[in-house]
C-alpha cells in the first residue's frame, strides 16, 4: 500500500532526500486496501497509517531482512513560528528516516492517540515507487505520549500557508543535517525525511514549486 504524494519536480530538485507523505484515517485505509490481500486488510483494520518514502538502499535492506529490524523513536520539535511538530524516526544500521507531522494537522491528535492504543502503522515506500512495506507500530507508553497529545490539543494554526510551507521545508532540511543515532545504532550515513502536510499546506507547497519552476532560467539554442 503506497499512498504518498508525488513530489512536484521543481520541489524535488531542491532536496532529493525530502518526500511528501500522507496520514490516512482507518476509513481511508479501508478504501485503499480493498484490492489488497486479506491479511493486510485484517492487519490494518481500525488503524491509522502514516505513509512515506525511504531511500532505496534502506527499503532494500528492510525488504531483505524484515521491517522488525527497525528501531523507532518519538519526539517533538518546535517550529520557528510557534507551532510544534511530531517526529517519528526509524533507523536500521546506518540508514535513518523521519516522518515530520505538524501537530495542527487534523489527523495528528487521533494518530497519536491511536499509537497509545496500538492502532497505528507506517507504510514505507521505495523512494517513490509503487512498492511499500507496512509495519504496525507497537503500543506506545501512555505517559510518553501524554505531552504530545496535550500539544496536539493546543496547537495553533499559521497566519500564512506560504510561511507554513517554508517552515515545513526548513525543519525537514534541519532534520537531515542534525540526525543523530537512535539507541545502539551507529551514526546514520543515509537520512531521509517525509513531510506530512495538511491539505492547505500541500497546496502551498505546490504553489511554491510552481513559483520555483517559473523562475528557473531557460536556455535557447541558435
Amino acid at each position: 500500500m503506497h499512498t504518498s504524494y508525488p513530489l512536484p519536480p521543481a520541489f524535488q530538485l531542491q532536496n532529493e532526500h525530502i518526500h511528501l507523505g500522507r496520514l490516512m484515517s482507518p476509513e481511508e485505509v479501508l478504501l485503499a486496501t480493498q484490492q489488497h490481500a486479506v491479511v493486510l486488510r485484517e492487519t490494518l483494520q481500525k488503524t491509522w497509517v502514516i505513509c512515506g518514502d525511504l531511500p532505496a538502499l534502506m527499503y532494500r535492506f528492510l525488504y531483505e531482512n524484515g521491517v522488525r529490524q527497525l528501531v523507532t523513536h518519538l519526539s517533538a520539535v518546535p517550529g520557528f513560528l510557534g507551532n510544534t511538530y511530531f517526529v517519528l524516526s526509524e533507523q536500521v544500521d546506518e540508514l535513518q528516516h523521519h516522518f515530520l507531522l505538524p501537530l495542527c494537522h487534523p489527523g495528528a491528535l487521533p494518530f497519536v492517540e491511536a499509537m497509545r492504543e496500538g492502532h497505528a502503522a507506517v507504510s514505507l515506500g521505495n523512494n517513490g515507487d509503487d512498492d511499500a512495506l507496512v509495519l504496525r507500530l507497537d503500543r506506545q507508553n501512555a505517559e510518553a505520549l501524554s505531552s504530545l497529545i496535550q500539544m496536539a490539543k493546543t496547537s495553533g494554526v499559521w497566519p500564512s500557508m506560504a510561511h507554513a510551507a517554508q517552515e515545513l521545508v526548513a525543519l525537514a532540511t534541519q532534520l537531515l543535517a542534525e540526525s543523530h543515532q537512535l539507541h545502539d545504532n551507529p551514526a546514520p550515513l543515509v537520512t531521509a525525511v517525509t513531510i506530512v502536510p495538511t491539505p492547505d499546506m500541500l497546496q502551498a507547497l505546490e504553489a511554491r514549486a510552481r513559483t520555483a519552476s517559473s523562475s528557473c532560467p531557460t536556455t535557447t539554442t541558435h
